[in-house]
């Protein structure tokens, strides 16, 4: 996901399609411009299937509890930057991050968007058709016309298709 997709999150987002985790991502808005959603492009609008990983780190407890809580969004802390976006200050937080001692991964090229590349390389290596690989991260297809028909992958496939991403020597066991 892109970092501004992430960041605005609401509680709604995050659901069960046909019993798969899913997040929603989409535009909208309507409200107040502190409600605003926005995706960066048309094809940025889709669902997500949640990583076994993410499961495993608590992800769907932390979205369980921010229920609970009667939160509207899922990550509350996280407020907008001067341009109306929540990326804007988790971005110069995450920049910040990098450099310190505890992580010190920081070089000119790397930000929180170097992710999103990791995971298009990381998908590249599942072997899986673009047209899925496009699916997963809002990207736009190629323009065919075909793209537009069918109603699109199922929540199972795309789970299925997930979990075979991986990032050989990554170890979070730790979390």
């Amino acid at each position: 996901m892109r970092l501004n997709e992430c960041c605005q999150l609401m509680i709604g987002d995050v659901r069960y399609m046909r019993e798969v985790p899913v997040i929603v991502i989409a535009e909208d808005l309507g409200g107040d411009e502190a409600d605003a959603k926005r995706v960066k492009t048309e094809a940025g609008e889709r669902f997500v299937p949640v990583h076994p990983e993410l499961e495993r780190l608590g992800f769907l407890g932390h979205w369980q509890a921010m229920q609970r809580a009667g939160r509207s969004r899922l990550f509350p802390d996280l407020r907008p930057g001067a341009t109306g976006y929540y990326s804007e200050p988790f971005s110069l937080w995450f920049g910040r991050y990098l450099k310190g001692p505890a992580v010190a991964a920081y070089t000119r090229k790397t930000t929180f968007h170097s992710l999103r590349h990791n995971y298009r390389d990381a998908l590249r290596d599942t072997e899986m058709s673009g047209e899925m690989v496009r699916a997963l991260g809002g990207w736009a297809g190629g323009g065919s016309t075909s793209d537009d028909y069918g109603s699109g992958f199922t929540p199972e496939r795309l789970y299925g298709a997930i979990k075979a991403v991986r990032y050989d020597g990554l170890d979070l066991s730790h979390l």
